[in-house]
């Protein structure tokens, strides 16, 4: 287990670094988010927007609380623009598959996230909270629930 937190902190330092590089894009950016989240799980968060009302959330994290690799990928459905002017507050809702390695152990569940995005019309980010109910499936049934906040720079 002490390789895979290696590895992903890893990971971890060189997505920040990438994050972090200066770079020529536009405010609005591209439809692709990659940054990091905090909470439980802790670790890389992704997102890939296929229109105004449906996206794809994708997770690498870190479970401190089970100590387990946790990978994830949701489909969001976006609400109304909460927020006027320069301010987006976007709630969503999403559906999907997790998978968490920890030990000898596998785990398969499902996943319902339900959060808010905030984005600035400034700059090419959100930032977004959400709080996770799941149920693993394999190798027991049980129920879970996760909260994550995070960052996303879009390129």
């Amino acid at each position: 287990m002490k390789k895979h937190f290696t590895a992903f902190c890893t990971a971890m330092i060189a997505a920040a670094a990438l994050l972090a590089a200066p770079t020529h894009a536009e405010a609005k950016g591209g439809p692709f988010g990659l940054g990091i989240m905090l909470g439980d799980p802790t670790g890389l968060s992704a997102n890939y927007k296929m229109s105004k009302q449906n996206e794809l959330d994708f997770g690498a994290a870190w479970s401190f609380r089970y100590d387990w690799l946790y990978l994830h990928v949701d489909y969001h459905w976006m609400f109304a623009n909460l927020g006027s002017g320069a301010h987006q507050f976007l709630p969503y809702v999403g559906v999907g598959p997790a998978i968490a390695v920890g030990g000898k152990d596998i785990y398969v569940g499902g996943r319902v996230p339900v959060g808010i995005s905030w984005r600035p019309q400034a700059a090419p980010i959100d930032v977004f909270l959400e709080v996770v109910p799941g149920l693993a499936l394999v190798p027991d049934a049980g129920f879970h629930l996760d909260a994550a906040i995070g960052v996303r720079y879009y390129f």
